[in-house]
């Protein structure tokens, strides 16, 4: 599933630019008209931390968690990009657990592949909504998703 909210880098640079240019101008404003040049300063810190924030957030924005089944096998892949951890389970035994999260009235929920006693949470970057989507998806290809009160268990 992709992400409707994607800032693409022609779109952060264009944010940048704008944001910058208002900041700078004003700073300007005041530096000159007045004399204070600690305003200037401060204007290029804020843009400094606009910039780390709009990397950080292309970063995050390439997180992937694939499902794959093959055969009798099912893979599980992580990773900004490309995978870099992959967890593999036996078909037949791989369940679709859904779990509520404690506080949550039972409408926040987990959602986790499981293999007798171990299990990876998936989805945790998605909404509810596409949450519930994923269960259903897993339910035809693996079978019926179990719902249980929340359960950890380790990666």
């Amino acid at each position: 599933m992709r992400s409707a909210h994607r800032l693409g880098a022609p779109g952060s640079l264009l944010l940048w630019g704008v944001v910058g240019a208002a900041a700078l101008l004003l700073a300007l404003v005041f530096t000159v008209s007045w004399g204070m040049w600690p305003v200037l300063v401060f204007a290029l810190l804020e843009l400094v931390g606009l910039a780390l924030c709009l990397l950080a957030l292309r970063r995050m924005s390439r997180y992937r968690e694939v499902i794959r089944i093959e055969g009798d096998r099912v893979r599980l892949e992580r990773g900004y990009g490309r995978p870099q951890s992959v967890v593999e389970f036996t078909r037949y035994w791989t369940r679709t657990v859904r779990t509520a999260l404690p506080g949550g009235g039972g409408k926040r929920t987990r959602l986790w592949l499981t293999e007798m006693q171990r299990g990876c949470e998936i989805g945790a970057c998605l909404s509810e909504e596409e949450r519930g989507a994923l269960a259903r998806r897993l339910t035809v290809l693996l079978g019926p998703t179990v719902y249980a009160p929340d359960r950890r268990w380790p990666d």
